[in-house]
């Protein structure tokens, strides 16, 4: 008997966020903060740089953000948190008391890509090889003067961290940032509606990057966003 071979039908949307509040990028990367401790550890570094305090060396910000090898940009990682999230504000219509899609969410869809470019309110994309090249630059109002240029600013903030209060540096974009991409959806309990749903709840009260509503330490008032989805085409995976 011959084997019958199911093929599963994918459908794609194209998605975009439109920050409804200014976005602050963390990137936790681990490769930066071992190169920042041999920076800090090099004896010709000696007394350039203050403990919690950002601001020295003047570069360590740059390790905060994320980048798709050509512009800065967002991790979708990122975006099917704030999905999930999200997700579990929408029920499952049928399912048992209190079932939502969170699980769903992340089993059933998939973004095209590992990250969406990120576009400033003015319509920019940042190249992250503008931004490296500050690195060479030891003065950190000329970083502010830099980035300003670029189309983004820096957030200096005062964070508490246990009993000391630190200075954190984060790249800030401002209302009106901008991502888009693809998302496949294969999961037949996922309709139009849902993922609408999802990006709606997502948006309005999870929010993606630092300091956003969601955040579990820090929460705050950052990175929130409206979403559209459109339907482009159907496909078999």
């Amino acid at each position: 008997m011959a084997t019958q071979t199911v093929r599963q039908v994918q459908r794609l949307y194209q998605v975009t966020l439109t920050g409804t509040a200014s976005l602050l990028l963390h990137h936790d990367n681990i490769e930066w903060a071992d190169k920042m401790d041999a920076w800090k550890d090099d004896p010709k570094n000696k007394g350039k740089s203050k403990a919690g305090d950002d601001r020295t060396p003047a570069f360590r910000w740059i390790g905060n953000c994320y980048s798709d090898g050509e512009h800065l940009a967002v991790p979708t990682d990122n975006i099917m948190r704030s999905l999930m999230e999200g997700a579990t504000m929408v029920p499952v219509p049928g399912g048992r008391s209190g079932k939502t899609f969170k699980a769903q969410s992340q089993s059933g869809m998939l973004p095209d890509l590992p990250h969406w470019k990120l576009h400033t309110a003015d319509g920019l994309l940042i190249p992250i090889a503008e931004v490296e090249q500050l690195q060479n630059e030891p003065d950190f109002a000329k970083h502010l003067e830099a980035v300003e240029k670029m189309g983004f600013e820096l957030n200096v903030k005062r964070a508490r961290v246990q009993q000391a209060k630190h200075i954190r540096v984060r790249p800030w974009f401002r209302e009106g940032w901008k991502v888009s991409g693809i998302i496949r959806v294969w999961d037949e309990k996922i309709t139009d509606e849902t993922l609408s749903a999802m990006l709606f709840y997502a948006g309005s009260f999870k929010g993606i990057g630092d300091w956003r509503p969601s955040s579990p330490k820090t929460p705050g008032r950052y990175g929130t966003f409206e979403a559209t989805c459109k339907r482009v085409s159907d496909r078999k995976a």
